[in-house]
């Protein structure tokens, strides 16, 4: 008896182990690997990959190496370079492509004429063909067309006419670079929807410029039909003048980044982020 006491004795004080709920378990460890292989970044470890346009008069009014250095300030990795016809812009561009590529920053040729939609196509082939060369002269390998009839006073009247002409710029440049072994890219307003899926097959990429708001769930919602047409050839153009001061410009690129709206940011233009208040 005295035995038998011990034993119960013994047995009632040893803690009570709980039983292990194995589906649990197994939930907390697949949760566990799921978040460990998740890519959450700080905003100073997000890689934002922001571009910019640069006019030729901003560009023939500062010397090379201090637009440099300020796109390196910026961390901007690509350009759009609009440049003159003459010799002189030209070896400055020459130049300047040199020491942006040194500093592993990319330049692309800007080309803004609105009245090459209204051409004849041999006047457009002509044009076209007069950017390559001096995409070749410079030493850059795409040029951006950066062409907007939509800014025409009649395009509310007349805009399917313009749409056919726009898309026939496009067939026209598209044949002439790639001959040249040029890459195209566009830059187009949120609203071109009838003619986004033409345009896509012409171009490698496509800018959509969305101007006069820093609401980011506006700038999603806004590139939405955009972006399932472009998919990874997308990128965003926002304008500085838009936003307060720099730091509100930073705070959209990184929520841009953050939810995958685009691959990029290009900002219009460097004159409006030099003046922009910090």
């Amino acid at each position: 008896m005295k035995t038998e006491w011990l034993n119960r004795r013994f047995q009632s004080n040893q803690p009570k182990v709980k039983k292990i709920n194995w589906d649990q378990l197994v939930c907390f460890v697949l949760l566990a690997i799921v978040w460990s292989a998740c890519d959450v970044l700080s905003p100073d470890e997000l890689e934002t990959n922001v571009g910019i346009y640069m006019w030729s008069n901003t560009f023939e009014s500062v010397d090379n190496e201090s637009l440099v250095y300020f796109l390196e300030d910026k961390d901007v990795t690509s350009v759009f370079l609009s440049v003159g016809f003459h010799i002189p812009e030209l070896e400055k561009a020459k130049q300047f492509v040199q020491i942006a590529n040194e500093k592993e920053i990319e330049v692309d040729l800007l080309f803004g004429g609105n009245e090459i939609v209204n051409q004849e196509t041999d006047d457009q082939l002509s044009q076209m063909n007069r950017l390559s060369e001096i995409a070749r002269q410079i030493g850059v390998d795409e040029i951006h067309l950066d062409v907007e009839p939509h800014t025409f006073d009649d395009w509310d009247r007349n805009r399917s006419n313009y749409e056919k002409s726009y898309l026939t710029m496009l067939k026209n440049a598209e044949k002439i670079f790639t001959e040249a072994s040029l890459s195209i890219s566009v830059s187009i307003p949120h609203f071109y929807d009838p003619i986004n899926s033409e345009i896509e097959e012409y171009v490698d990429d496509a800018v959509v410029m969305v101007y006069e708001t820093t609401d980011i769930k506006t700038i999603k919602s806004r590139t939405e039909e955009e972006s399932s047409v472009f998919e990874e050839k997308l990128s965003i153009a926002i304008r500085p003048e838009d936003y307060s001061n720099a730091k509100t410009l930073d705070g959209v690129i990184i929520q841009i980044m953050e939810t995958k709206t685009a691959n990029r940011v290009f900002l219009h233009d460097v004159g409006a982020l030099m003046n922009i208040e910090n």
